[in-house]
């Protein structure tokens, strides 16, 4: 038990010390109505979706947003109220975390990718032909990134129907069906090579240099969070560079959408999920390291229980699942032993 057993802080056998989940579970715990849709997208703080003072969309420790960050009892009473997980001993709004899977690699890469991705397509990076050719040699090289990375790509060829689920008159993503957060990860390492490329071709190309930079400062973030030297904490080093990128990010992301926004073009949407990075890293990453708390082991959990779940008989799917499962992790284990 390696000294852990008993009763710790009296009577309590655990501590609550980070709750983190994708935006809608964290919605409903709490019954908040501040959402990405709503006038105000913070459940943290009272940044805005309308024009003023109080925007989400001005990024830095100095934002005005950031002065008005609320305390416990605030959020409880603005927020929560007292029904929720604020009952739990010891609960504080510090627990209260934002995960970087569902913030960053399965939202802010894939809308950044698919904007850097037509761009590419249409400056003729991928060859010549119309958009879906260059999208599925572009979808060739992605593959070949992710063996590389010893990834499992199960994401569809790129086209332009896949990029534009809503139509031509939205903006373009790539829904999690068709890349997940592995892959996502991969994405943003293979175009940050390319864009890399292509503006070190351009040095006179302002727009080129921006583009490069989202995607230098995306893996730098993860990069500064990553290594043995970041366990479960940050050093001051590291919280410097992952602050530092994150403030790049946001600046290079802000001036191509105002670049887009004056020719007219949908292209690198700035939403409220970028807000909520902030919050990973100005506030969570003082004292955790958001890369070690994420949410993808419980999202493969998920996924697997899932399928488990569709090759069980309704009647006697609870039972099933739980056996099978257990059935699973006793091969992992055993492979583990043997190797």
């Amino acid at each position: 038990d390696h000294g852990r057993r008993g009763l710790i802080m009296g009577r309590y056998r655990a501590v609550l010390a980070i709750h983190k989940g994708d935006e809608k579970y964290v919605q409903k715990t709490y019954r908040s109505s501040n959402s990405a849709v709503s006038r105000n997208i913070c459940m943290v703080c009272k940044a805005s979706s309308e024009t003023g003072p109080l925007l989400y969309t001005l990024h830095c420790v100095t934002a005005p947003h950031r002065q008005t960050l609320m305390d416990t009892p605030t959020f409880i009473e603005e927020i929560a109220g007292v029904h929720t997980w604020v009952q739990l001993p010891g609960w504080g709004i510090q627990v209260l975390c934002h995960d970087w899977l569902h913030v960053v690699d399965l939202t802010l890469v894939p809308e950044a990718s698919a904007s850097a991705l037509l761009e590419l397509c249409h400056e003729g990076i991928f060859g010549l032909g119309n958009l879906d050719e260059k999208l599925r040699r572009a979808h060739i090289l992605f593959v070949k990134a992710c063996r590389a990375e010893k990834v499992r790509n199960r994401a569809q060829i790129f086209c332009s129907k896949h990029l534009f689920p809503n139509g031509n008159k939205s903006y373009p993503t790539l829904a999690q069906k068709h890349m997940n957060g592995a892959e996502a990860v991969v994405m943003a390492k293979w175009l940050r090579g390319i864009c890399v490329s292509v503006a070190a071709r351009a040095p006179n190309d302002e727009h080129a240099a921006l583009r490069a930079a989202v995607f230098v400062n995306l893996t730098a973030m993860r990069e500064y969070m990553s290594g043995p030297a970041n366990s479960i904490a940050l050093t001051p080093e590291n919280l410097a560079g992952l602050q530092k990128a994150n403030f790049l990010y946001h600046s290079a992301l802000n001036s191509l959408a105002l670049e887009a926004i004056n020719a007219g073009k949908l292209l690198w949407k700035v939403r409220p999920k970028g807000h909520k990075l902030d919050h990973i890293c100005y506030d969570m990453a003082k004292y955790v390291n958001p890369l070690r708390v994420t949410c993808y082991m419980d999202e493969d959990c998920v996924g697997r229980l899932k399928q488990l779940a569709m090759h069980s008989h309704p009647v006697q799917m609870g039972h099933q699942v739980l056996e099978r499962y257990s059935a699973y992790v006793c091969c992992r284990w055993l492979r583990q032993e043997n190797e």
